[in-house]
């Protein structure tokens, strides 16, 4: 009777985190410990001393996860008490303890993956056995295989959440478990939501790979064909002919990322990122941890250029004019990156923050070392427009006319 009941309520519902004495838990873990124990689960309503019937599924969706959990810290009894007529407090049902018959019939070869709650318990155990995976949730009464389909959804989510890092692992690593979670592609929502954060190759950055790809064409296109001597009939080299950092793509990788942190979580992304101000910072963040220490790079290494070019000096092309500081740059970046991701919960170790700061970090690394080649393309044929032979940096340093 429990599984028709959960089956009853909505998927979103019992994934929420439910406040048992300053405790977080799943709230479908807590119904199953705290709740259905008590109660007679055929009544399709519930009679409230306030004089309102409800259906059981407003019961459990409503009144327990708000009233109960905000006024009565998840002390389900005291509740009942003063809420449900002809509550006995002492008629709790004596659950027996389940057992599937997987975990026990195991082969030598079988791996068992475990995720846990706490440091205590409960565990939820992927086991990939003879090409099959199975799902089961363990604690000091139950050892229950999952089945349904819905339920194997809250699984896969469930343990995503807990280690984020140990779930791209598995996925990575096992390609029986990567193609049992493939089978839920039909499900586009769920099976997007799923795997973001897990498959480092997002739509995305997709976008910000095709974006590369540009670039690079043009930094192809640049070495390839001769530069307009309009800009250059003065004979002077000018700053402001060169390519400029492109900060609002680095800023959309970010805004990016910290969405598909909050979705995790959060069943209003939009609320999470303007309660925490993310988009606000992470503009103030990239623009001055980032932009000011690149651009600053760039005007200190293409005035020594310009001022070689315009005063008939010897010059050098620096390949690594930003790249030599960029671990520097980085490591800072970082650091200030942090604030934008708020994890609600107490138990930290399922915060997934530095797996997304992570794949920001190296998004933003490829546009930098991107930013530089094609600053340096572009300087070099201005280079040569000006008289000077490039000879090859392998062979000799840049020659004046």
């Amino acid at each position: 009777m429990e599984e028709k009941v959960l089956e009853m309520l909505e998927p979103d519902v019992l994934n929420k985190s439910f406040n048992n004495h300053g405790r977080e838990v799943p709230f479908k873990n807590y119904l199953i410990k705290e709740v259905f124990p008590y109660m007679d689960l055929t009544n399709e309503t519930i009679k409230l001393k306030s004089g309102f019937v409800v259906s059981l599924k407003d019961f459990f969706e409503q009144s327990i996860l708000y009233t109960c959990q905000n006024k009565y810290e998840g002390d389900f009894v005291s509740f009942a008490k003063d809420n449900i007529i002809s509550f006995e407090e002492g008629k709790k049902r004596v659950e027996k303890k389940r057992f599937s018959n997987v975990t026990g019939n195991l082969s030598p070869t079988a791996k068992i993956y475990p995720f846990f709650e706490y440091l205590d318990g409960p565990q939820y155990q992927v086991i990939v056995d003879k090409g099959k995976v199975f799902f089961s949730y363990k604690d000091e009464n139950f050892d229950v295989v999952m089945k349904s389909v819905n339920d194997q959804k809250d699984f896969l989510k469930r343990i995503k959440r807990l280690d984020l890092p140990f779930f791209i692992k598995i996925y990575t690593n096992n390609p029986v478990f990567k193609d049992y979670v493939g089978t839920f592609k039909s499900d586009e929502e769920f099976f997007e939501d799923l795997m973001t954060g897990v498959e480092i190759v997002s739509d995305f950055d997709k976008e910000i790979e095709k974006k590369i790809g540009e670039i690079t064409g043009l930094i192809e296109e640049v070495e390839n064909s001769q530069i307009s001597t309009a800009s250059t009939k003065t004979g002077v080299f000018s700053i402001e002919d060169l390519p400029n950092f492109d900060v609002d793509t680095c800023i959309k990788t970010i805004i990016s990322k910290c969405t598909s942190y909050y979705s995790e979580f959060s069943s209003d992304v939009d609320e999470s990122l303007s309660s925490n101000s993310v988009l606000e910072k992470a503009d103030y963040i990239t623009r001055e941890y980032l932009q000011t220490k690149v651009d600053k790079l760039f005007y200190d290494y293409v005035s020594e250029i310009a001022n070689s070019v315009n005063n008939d000096l010897d010059l050098d092309i620096n390949e690594e004019f930003i790249s030599s500081n960029l671990d520097k740059i980085m490591s800072e970046l970082r650091k200030q990156l942090k604030r934008l991701f708020v994890y609600p919960y107490r138990d930290k170790e399922a915060d997934s923050s530095d797996v997304y700061i992570n794949v920001i970090a190296a998004s933003l690394e490829n546009q930098i070392t991107f930013y530089e080649q094609l600053v340096n393309s572009t300087i070099e044929n201005k280079l040569a427009l000006f008289g000077y032979v490039l000879r090859g940096q392998e062979e000799a340093p840049i020659q004046t006319r």
